[in-house]
């Protein structure tokens, strides 16, 4: 098993993931949006981005799911996430699991 702590220097979108799929069976369970602190995981890897443009197209990319990020309830909402947006529709996050 792997294991990764960073220790943020600089405020950072990150994506900790040891399968692509996990990332799609748990939304925003393997990743997230830290202005300071340090991240520690079990997960193979931790990808650090400096925009969420370039963690959306990474998480598209090894999903091979176009768009998925994007969609209301797999986007890192604000706060924390520093990019302001609003969902169009009401979101449940009582159905999400965490862990």
């Amino acid at each position: 098993m792997s294991h990764h702590t960073y220790k943020f220097v600089d405020a950072s979108f990150w994506l900790a993931y040891t399968n692509p799929e996990d990332i799609l069976s748990n939304p925003r369970n393997n990743y997230g949006y830290s202005a300071k602190g340090e991240i520690t995981t079990g997960q193979k890897y931790l990808e650090l981005f400096e925009t969420e443009e370039e963690m959306a197209a990474y998480i598209d990319l090894i999903t091979n799911t176009p768009g998925w990020y994007y969609e209301c309830l797999n986007r890192i909402p604000y706060p924390p996430n520093p990019n302001e947006w609003e969902c169009p529709e009401p979101i449940d996050y009582s159905s999400l699991t965490m862990g």
